[in-house]
This record gives C-alpha cells, structure tokens and sequence, in this order.
C-alpha cells in the first residue's frame, strides 16, 4: 500500500512538506514548494489571463507561449516548479490562438504517483489554445503530433506548427479521444503527493463519479505502461511512444506511413487491405482483441492503482463503481460502410479501393471516380490508407490526410490536389492483389497535368508525375518524373 499512516500524513500536511521517496526523505526526492498546488479551475482564471494546470507536481521546466498563427513569441516562463500556473497575456493577443511549449531542462522531475517519488522528467509538451485555462499533460501532445500530421508535416523536426489550424485540432481531438477515451481532462487533479487523490470519493454525486473514474482511468492508462514497458521514467516513456503511435489516429501499435521517428509499439494490430471488408461490422471483429485486451488492462491497472491508495475502504462506493465502469465500448450492432471506427484501441484505417465493377466513361478497367480525402464532413476519406512520407535516395512523395500530394524528385516538385473532381479516380487493374493505378489531377489545364501513384495490397509501389490526354490513363503520355519505392 502507498497509503501511509494518517498521524504521519496529517504532519506532513501542517508542515507543508510531502517526503516522496518511499522510505526515505532525501532532499533530492522531496517536492520543493511549501503549498499543495490549487485544483485549477476555468472559474479561477480572471479575464485576460492563462492558467496553465499539470496532471502532476513538475520540476525545472520551461513554458514559452506564442502568438499561434504568427509564430510570434509573447511570454517565457523559466525554471519553474509546481502544478498550476496564472499568468497575464498582453491585451493585443489575448483573442489570438496561443501555442504553448513546456520544455524540461536537464535536471526536470516529475512526480510519480504510482511509485511516490519524484522521477526524471524529459519530454516536451506542446498545447494550442484561447486563452483560459490550459491543461499540459499527455492528451494535449498527442492531438498536437496527430494536428502536425493532418497538416501533411510528417516529419516533426522541420514541421512549422504555425500551419496547424482549428479543423486540424477538432480532428485530432476526435481521434484520440476515441482511441483513449476521455482522459487525463481538466478536471484530472493535480497531484503532489500520496494524498491528492483523498477527496476523490463520492455517494450519489453523479459529477464527482465522472471526475472519479476518469482519474483512475488515466492512472490505469500509466499503470497498464509501467507494467507492459518497466522503465525510468514511465511517464515520459508514455507519451513519447503513444504520441507516436497516435500519428495515424489510431492507438495500433502502428505510426503514419513513413514514420522516422522510433517508438514503442504498445499492441499488435492487423490492419485490413480487402475493400470488400470496409464495414464496420468486420472491423469489429478483426480489431476485437486489440481492443478488448488494452481496455482490459487498462480497468486491471485502474483498480490496481485505487486499492493501492486503500479506496475499496476509503471510499467503497466511488470504488465498487469504478470496478462496474466501462473502459471498453462495444460496437454497434448496425452495420456502416462509412463509420468504421468503434472506440478504443485497434487499427480502423480505410482499406484503399473499391468492390463495384462499373467503368468510368471511356475507362479501360473498373474505375472509382471523384475521390475524397475531406473527412470533415460526413463522409469518409477514400486514401487513408495510404497517407503518409515515402522517401527513397532520389525523391520523396508525401500524402498528406487532407489530399495535398506531393511529389519531389531531386529539385522538381510536384504539386497536386484531392477534390472530388473526375481526374481524381483510381482504376482497378487486378483484384487479386488489391492492385490500383490512383490519378491525382489538374483537369483545367490543356493536357491535364497527373501525379500517378501504382498501389499493390494497399502499399504505394510507385509514383510518377506528367501529362495525358486520356481521361483515364493507366501510362502518362508525357513522364516528367518517375519514383520507384519498392
């Protein structure tokens, strides 16, 4: 049990001390500030100011918060230790979107709850909001990576985070709340210590049962990590990884195509490349093992981490319905070809193609025309599977969600765009191997300008860039670039 005795506990708490290495009271493990931090609310924000609020206690980090769509740097905050934080905007940005960075310096501590110490802290953390209250924890660095990817930036270190706007976050936000739930939200408590969690527990308050479970559902989330990945520090472990993870929109144990940066595959996923199974009934079930076993594991480290602050006698109630609560969604009973996606873990990305035998005018092979990539809307994107950064010696294609394509080719580039016209269609030359030839085209121009891209079981073979006067082409008439990425 981390739960100490109480007369020990009441000490510390009138001296304004918490001892957090178990066992010991080293100086190098104790927090520093003298007051508990403030459960920050929206209410507790005065006009024309940030709060800024921190799932734990946090040492020697830096905040800088910027102007978002201009880059312009406004205010820096420097070394500072604590969970909560108010500071004033100048009046001229406080209606601008802001961008807030959190960078740990060498020496950053975090406080682990799970251990009761303070431990090494050492991923940044990146949050885009109005002004108000702002939460810095893992579910706001996970929509910003997924926000940069949706931008077509798929490479982070040279992404300009400025191009990120408020369909990219809505989209974002979507995509990992559904793939973790409603976690780690602001009303998640600071936690300092041992004792922060004690005035969690509840009787027949429907609000408090809300704020109960969704803090011991984060912590499961930490928990299910420091088990699955023992390491020192978890906490950053976890975001570093999941965040990577989340580039695709999905928690798969996959990343967005091409993806450089290293990581932690958390699950194993199967990713489906057969059209004829986009319906979510078959997504369902080829995905229910993932999701069912990380959202077990889950509710397994949430209860864990509740009996080991003693709830199942602190707070009896508050915990019998914590291990009543839903971690895992069911899916729907009614079968969807353009809603796939149930909620939680596991990979529902669109296969590339289509099912239907209908020809396009002049078509020499079955043809799906009018492609989409908006995802805003109702419908669905027909290239999601495909979205992503290929990169070979010589040249580079990047596919970006929202239909920019883009192909480089030592100092030419390419340029063209998915919008639901006629030259943008994909013709199927062999359903035996999901093979397609996908055209991507500039049709008002004379001799309508194609980027080309072959795909085979639902991976991009090649790309090419030129011009055709067929409306259909499966070969360019004039080949101004060519890219081979197999």
């Amino acid at each position: 049990m981390l739960k100490r005795p109480f007369l020990q506990t009441a000490l510390m708490s009138l001296l304004g001390l918490s001892l957090i290495s178990c066992g010991g009271d080293s100086a190098t493990d104790r927090i520093s500030n003298n007051q508990p931090p403030r459960d920050l609310t929206e209410a507790d924000i005065p006009n024309g100011q940030l709060g800024i609020k921190l799932p734990f206690y946090t040492e020697n980090v830096d905040f800088e918060i910027y102007e978002h769509n201009s880059n312009t740097l406004i205010k820096t905050i420097d070394n500072f230790s604590g969970a909560d934080i108010v500071t004033t905007i100048p009046a001229e940005y406080s209606r601008q979107l802001l961008r807030i960075v959190m960078t740990p310096r060498d020496n950053a501590r975090v406080y682990d709850v799970l251990q009761n110490k303070l431990v090494t802290f050492n991923t940044p953390i990146h949050s885009i909001s109005n002004i108000g209250l702002v939460v810095m924890g893992p579910m706001q660095e996970f929509i910003y990576q997924r926000a940069l990817m949706l931008t077509g930036q798929f490479v982070l270190e040279t992404a300009d985070p400025s191009l990120i706007q408020n369909k990219h976050l809505s989209l974002a936000q979507s995509d990992v709340n559904r793939s973790l739930g409603n976690i780690f939200t602001a009303n998640f408590p600071s936690i300092w210590h041992e004792t922060s969690l004690s005035g969690l527990g509840y009787i027949q308050d429907n609000a408090k049962k809300v704020t109960y479970q969704m803090t011991y559902h984060s912590l499961g989330h930490l928990k299910r990590w420091s088990i699955a990945h023992p390491s020192n520090p978890y906490y950053s472990d976890f975001i570093q990884n999941i965040a990577v993870d989340l580039r695709d929109g999905y928690l798969d144990g996959k990343s967005i195509n091409g993806n450089q940066t290293p990581f932690i595959a958390t699950l194993q996923t199967t990713r489906n490349i057969d059209p004829a199974k986009n319906n979510s009934i078959d997504y369902a079930a080829l995905q229910k093992s993932a999701r069912e076993n990380y959202g077990n594991e889950v509710k397994a480290g949430a209860i864990e981490v509740a009996l080991s602050f003693s709830e199942s006698q602190l707070n009896p109630t508050a915990f019998k319905e914590l291990t009543n609560s839903t971690v895992i969604t069911q899916p729907s009973p009614i079968n969807s070809t353009t809603q796939l996606r149930t909620n939680g873990a596991g990979d529902y990305t669109r296969a590339f193609g289509f099912t239907h035998s209908a020809y396009c005018s002049n078509s020499n092979y079955p043809c799906l025309q009018g492609m989409n990539a908006d995802t805003t809307s109702s419908t669905y994107s027909d290239i999601e599977a495909l979205v992503g950064y290929y990169q070979t010696p010589t040249c580079t294609l990047n596919v970006a969600p929202l239909g920019q394509i883009t192909l480089s080719v030592g100092d030419r580039i390419y340029f063209s765009q998915v919008n639901n016209d006629t030259t943008d269609h994909a013709l199927r030359i062999s359903s035996n191997n999901h093979r397609y030839i996908w055209n991507i085209g500039s049709g008002e121009s004379y001799s309508p300008f194609y980027i080309q891209i072959h795909v085979t079981n639902g991976k991009i073979q090649q790309a090419f860039a030129g011009h055709s006067t067929q409306p259909y082409p499966t070969q360019l008439e004039e080949e101004l670039a060519y890219c081979q990425f197999t």
